[in-house]
C-alpha cells in the first residue's frame, strides 16, 4: 500500500481498503451473530487514485469514484438498522458514533435571469423557474432578477450556474425553444506579425525556397564551431539527449545542418528558409527555467547552393552566387516597405570574410549575409558554395505592409547614358548609387552598374566601373540638353566625392 491510500483498519492492522475491497476477516458467515455497521463517504479522487494504482475495479470503487451523497451515510445506516430489526429480528445494541459528521456540505449557486435568457435565448418565466426547481428538491430563495439555490446532496453533478440553466431548460422543453440565426460575429484577422510573415513566405516560396522547421536545441560544441567562442546560452533544465542541451543562438546552423543533410541524400539545388526564434542571456531580462535572464527574439534565416537556373540548349547553367541572395534579401524588405542597403563587413564568424555584408535599414543593422566561411565548408565537407542570411525580424513589424500602387506605362521613351570612370579598387558601388540617388535629379529612373575592369591598363589599386543612367518622363520625350545637363551633375559628384576619373 501506498501513503495516500486509505485504508480501514481495527485496532491492530488493516482490515478493508476503503471504497475498493473489504476484507475476508470482516465478511458474514453462517457463523456470525455480532454486526458492526460502518457507513462512511470517500473522496472520489483519493478512491479512485487507489483503484487504479492496485488494478481493481469492484462495485464499490465504481460507485465512489463518481461520488456521493456526503449527508447519506448517516441515513443509510439508520435504514439498515431498521431493516435488520425488521426482518431479522435484530437487537441494536449500541449508539450511532459520527466521528466526522458533515455539516452544512452543500453548494449554493447563484442563478440569474439574465444567464437563462443568454443561454436559452428566450425568457421564461420566474414562477416557473423557481417551481421546477423546487420539484427537483432544489432549496430555492428568490432574490431580484435571480435566485440562491441550494443543491441537494444527491445532486453532484450540479457544480455551476449553466448546470442550473440546462434544467429549467430541460424541462422547459427545448422543442418549445424558437430556432434563430447565430448573431454575426466579426471576422478574425491575423497579428500583423503573421501578416508580415505570410507575405514573406509567399515571396520566399516565389524564389523557388522551401520552409524548413529545426530544432530550437543546439550545444556550446556546435556555438563554437559557428561563431568561434562559445556565446552565452540558455541551458535547459530537462534536456532530452546530451546533444541538446541548450537553446539556439542562431538559426543559421541548423539551416547548414539542414544542407548537408539533404546534399548527402543526393540533392544539389537546395533553398531553403526558416522562421524561428532564438534565445540569449540577457541582463534585466525575463528569466530562464533554470532562473538565468532571457531574451527572445524572432528570426529569419535563408540558406542556398547549386545552381541559380538549370542549363538548357541555348544557355549554360548560373550558380547561385553572393549577388542573387543579395537580390532575394531586398525583394523580401521591399515588400515590408523598407529600403536595404548592405555593408561590407569581414567581422561575421561563419561567413566568408571577402564574401559578407551586413543588412542594413534606415541606417541601423539588422542582420548578415553572404558566403560560408571557408572553415564550415571544410568542416561539413560541402564541395560546393553555400549562401546563408540571417535577419532579425522584431523591428521589422511595426510598419505597416504597403499597398502595391499603380504606375502607368511610359508613354515616352526614355533614354540611357553610359558613364564609366575609374575609382579606387576598395570603393563600393553602393556609396556611388546612393550619391547619385541622393542629388534627386530630375527625371533619374535608374542606375546600373553594367561592367567592372581591373587589369593592367589601370593604375595599381584601381578599378573602371560603366554605369548605366536611365532618364525618363511621363508626359513628354526629354531633350538631350535636359539629359546632357543632368549626366554632368552626376558626373560633377563623382568627381568631388571620389575623385572619380572618367574615361572616354
Amino acid at each position: 500500500l501506498q501513503p495516500h491510500m486509505l485504508a480501514i483498519c481495527d485496532a491492530s492492522k488493516p482490515v478493508a481498503l476503503a471504497g475498493v475491497m473489504g476484507g475476508q476477516e470482516s465478511e458474514i458467515s453462517l457463523q456470525t451473530k455480532t454486526i458492526l455497521l460502518e457507513s462512511a463517504y470517500f473522496n472520489p479522487k483519493s478512491i479512485r487514485a487507489t483503484s487504479k494504482a492496485l488494478g481493481l475495479r469492484t462495485e464499490a470503487s465504481y460507485r465512489f469514484e463518481r461520488g456521493a451523497d456526503p449527508e447519506m451515510p448517516v441515513k443509510a445506516l439508520n435504514l439498515a438498522c431498521r431493516l435488520i430489526r425488521q426482518i431479522a429480528s435484530g437487537q441494536t445494541v449500541g449508539p450511532v458514533i459520527n466521528e466526522n459528521p458533515v455539516t452544512n456540505s452543500r453548494t449554493v449557486l447563484r442563478l440569474r435571469q439574465q444567464r437563462i435568457r443568454q443561454v436559452v435565448g428566450v425568457d421564461i418565466d420566474a414562477d416557473f423557474v423557481t417551481e421546477i426547481l423546487g420539484r427537483l428538491q432544489f432549496e430555492v430563495e428568490d432574490g431580484k432578477g435571480s435566485w440562491d439555490v441550494t443543491v441537494p446532496g444527491f445532486r453532484i453533478d450540479v457544480g455551476q450556474e449553466d448546470d442550473l440553466v440546462e434544467e429549467v431548460a430541460r424541462h422547459h422543453g427545448y422543442d418549445v425553444v424558437p430556432s434563430t440565426y447565430p448573431a454575426p460575429s466579426s471576422a478574425g484577422h491575423f497579428l500583423p506579425s503573421r501578416t508580415h510573415e505570410q507575405l514573406l513566405m509567399e515571396r520566399l516560396r516565389s524564389f523557388g525556397f522551401y520552409e524548413a522547421i529545426n530544432y530550437v536545441f543546439s550545444t556550446p560544441d556546435q556555438e563554437r564551431m559557428f561563431f568561434r567562442t562559445a556565446t552565452p546560452m540558455v541551458p535547459i533544465a530537462n534536456p532530452l539527449t546530451e546533444e541538446d542541451t541548450h537553446l539556439r543562438t542562431s538559426l543559421v546552423p541548423g539551416l547548414v545542418s539542414s544542407v548537408r543533410r539533404n546534399l548527402n541524400h543526393g540533392t544539389r539545388e537546395i533553398r531553403l528558409f526558416e522562421f524561428g526564434h532564438v534565445f540569449s542571456r540577457a541582463a534585466g531580462e525575463e528569466k530562464g527555467p533554470t532562473g538565468e535572464p532571457l531574451l527572445e527574439k524572432q528570426r529569419l534565416g535563408i540558406v542556398a547552393t547549386g545552381t541559380f537556373y538549370r542549363p538548357y540548349w541555348g544557355q549554360a547553367a548560373d550558380d547561385f552566387r553572393f549577388f542573387h541572395l543579395k537580390g532575394i534579401v531586398e525583394e523580401l524588405l521591399a515588400g515590408l516597405g523598407y529600403q536595404a542597403d548592405f555593408r561590407r563587413t569581414g567581422g561575421v564568424p561563419f561567413l566568408h570574410p571577402g564574401v559578407a555584408a551586413e543588412v542594413l535599414v534606415d541606417g541601423q543593422p539588422i542582420g548578415v549575409a553572404g558566403e560560408l566561411s571557408p572553415e564550415l565548408h571544410e568542416n561539413f565537407k560541402f564541395l560546393q558554395r553555400v549562401y546563408v542570411a540571417e535577419l532579425a525580424l522584431d523591428g521589422l513589424y511595426s510598419r505597416t505592409v504597403p499597398e502595391p500602387q499603380y504606375t502607368p506605362l511610359p508613354r515616352f521613351p526614355s533614354t540611357e547614358r553610359d558613364l564609366s570612370f575609374v575609382v579606387d579598387k576598395g570603393l563600393e558601388f553602393g556609396r556611388i548609387a546612393a550619391a547619385i540617388k541622393s542629388l534627386n535629379v530630375a527625371n533619374l529612373r535608374g542606375v546600373q552598374l553594367i561592367d567592372l575592369y581591373q587589369g593592367q591598363k589601370l593604375p595599381s589599386g584601381k578599378v573602371s566601373l560603366a554605369v548605366r543612367l536611365t532618364f525618363a518622363d511621363l508626359t513628354r520625350t526629354l531633350t538631350q540638353d535636359e539629359v546632357n545637363k543632368s549626366v554632368d551633375h552626376i558626373s560633377g559628384l563623382l568627381k568631388r566625392e571620389f575623385q572619380a576619373e572618367q574615361r572616354s
